[in-house]
């Protein structure tokens, strides 16, 4: 029998600028680093977090 292996997967809380893309995006590669240095697997985001648009639902 195999051992599997522990999976890191962080959820970003990011706080996001309507319709600006790029300063967005700047944040989302920020925290993409920052886990990427605690040895995470896979990072989730918000849905539209590129866009900035908060859900509401």
């Amino acid at each position: 029998m195999v051992e599997s292996e522990r999976r890191r997967l962080p959820v970003a809380q990011v706080n996001t600028w309507v319709g600006d893309g790029s300063r967005n995006l700047e944040r989302m590669i920020q925290r993409i680093e920052a886990t990427e240095r605690e040895k995470a697997n896979l990072m989730v985001f918000p849905e539209m977090t590129l866009a900035g648009y908060p859900p509401d639902d």
